[in-house]
């Protein structure tokens, strides 16, 4: 989405329902459709055809001694407990240099 609307069309969709007040029967009801929203059922090819793609990841101990690799961040972050943000947050900063 980002790509595809121009800032002010992105606004525009943000402001959608900000500021307004919802009965709570209207609440429920966003809460339990968002609830219920079903995965989508990939074929394993279409798995692998993902993984395929995305670039694997490799996470270390602090000791520099490696713990594993794994297709993605996702993976990587459900095997050790965390966020996916936990993970790409490091990624995107700057690296200092010794």
């Amino acid at each position: 989405m980002k790509y595809k609307y121009s800032p002010e069309r992105r606004e525009q969709i943000g402001n959608l329902n900000r500021g307004q007040i919802f009965t709570i029967q209207t609440i429920e009801k966003m809460r339990t459709k968002a609830l219920s929203k079903e995965k989508p059922n990939y074929s394993e090819q279409a798995l692998l055809n993902m993984k395929n793609k995305s670039k694997s990841i490799i996470l270390y101990n602090l000791d520099n001694t490696v713990y594993g690799e794994f297709y993605s961040i996702v993976e990587a972050a459900r095997t050790i407990g965390c966020s996916d943000k936990t993970i790409r947050r490091p990624l995107k900063t700057e690296k200092k240099k010794n």
